[in-house]
């Protein structure tokens, strides 16, 4: 229904985060979330770099039609895993605000066609990562 939260939307409804590592040491208090950042790693077939650039490209427009920002595409200089190795980053300002993103992508028949046809990768991993003050 519209107007309703789905599974990852509900999941990532919040604007403070406690930490595990302070629950651990019993420090537990809450940190407000400064921006947060999904980042998917893969690692690039052979033969397949020009078709993962354009679908990179065409990914950066859906995307930033369901409210991604500063879309990039990385790839590591010194390190970082094998050769062929890139990673895919948007931003968003919220928890809540990735979880309408990747609500939108996820349904969005565009970006489906993208992945499920796009460049073969040899690996894909997606996380979410969160930017805490450090003062």
């Amino acid at each position: 229904m519209p107007g309703e939260d789905t599974l990852v939307t509900a999941a990532l409804r919040c604007d403070h985060f406690v930490s595990p590592i302070a629950v651990t040491l019993g420090l537990e208090r809450e940190l407000e979330i400064m921006a947060v950042t999904n980042v998917t790693t893969l690692t690039v077939k052979p033969g397949g770099w020009d078709d993962m650039m354009e679908n990179t490209k065409k990914a950066k427009v859906i995307l930033e039609k369901h409210g991604a920002k500063n879309v990039r595409l990385l790839v590591p200089v010194s390190g970082g895993g094998p050769s062929g190795t890139v990673h895919s980053t948007f931003e968003a300002d919220d928890l809540a605000g990735v979880g309408k993103i990747l609500d939108g992508i996820y349904t969005d028949p565009a970006m489906i066609e993208l992945m499920t046809s796009g460049a073969d990768s040899a690996s894909w991993e997606s996380s979410i990562l969160l930017e805490l003050p450090l003062s």
